[in-house]
């Protein structure tokens, strides 16, 4: 586990979805950033694929394609799951976002992908639609752990705002 490598000092510093319930790192906030609803254009209805937004209730009872257990990413998506009253494909269980990609471009379901993950450039006429949630839906926070006390501490920090300065300009160029 990279928690436990980060507390061997195997690691400096680690990126990953925030909270992490302990005391035994600092951690900085890096970022921010939303679920898109991913979905192939044979299953969804004509006016959902063309909306510009869905509001999250528009989820309920149906069935998502989410990550195996283990990813942090697949814990954040069944809370949404469940805050939607959508339920998890219990046949399917990705290893990758990749893998999940592949699943809902061949039809296979939709699932939920972090904003960031979303390609900047897809067009009309690609086989997935992203669609993003009204903003009322929270998404996930993604921060930089280390070691309490590390000397490094000002370099995590410059880290941290060469990381935010990116995903402004990433978020920037997708408008």
């Amino acid at each position: 586990m990279l928690l436990e490598k980060l507390k061997r000092a195997e690691l400096n510093y680690l990126i990953q979805a925030l909270p992490v319930d302990t005391d035994e790192f600092s951690q900085l906030s890096l970022f921010e950033e939303a679920f898109e609803l991913a979905l192939h254009a044979q299953l969804a209805d004509k006016v959902l694929f063309k909306q510009s937004s869905i509001k999250l209730e528009h989820r309920a009872n149906q069935e998502m394609l989410l990550l195996e257990e283990g990813h942090c990413l697949r814990g954040q998506a069944l809370d949404l799951c469940f805050m939607a009253g959508a339920t998890e494909n219990s046949g399917f269980h990705a290893s990758s976002l990749e893998t999940l990609w592949y699943m809902v471009g061949e039809g296979l379901g939709m699932a939920l992908i972090p904003e960031l993950a979303v390609p900047v450039k897809h067009s009309k006429h690609d086989d997935i639609s992203y669609i993003p949630f009204e903003s009322a839906v929270r998404g996930r926070e993604i921060g930089l752990l280390y070691r309490n006390g590390s000397y490094r501490e000002v370099a995590f920090m410059n880290i941290q705002r060469l990381i935010q300065s990116a995903v402004r300009e990433r978020i920037k160029s997708s408008v």
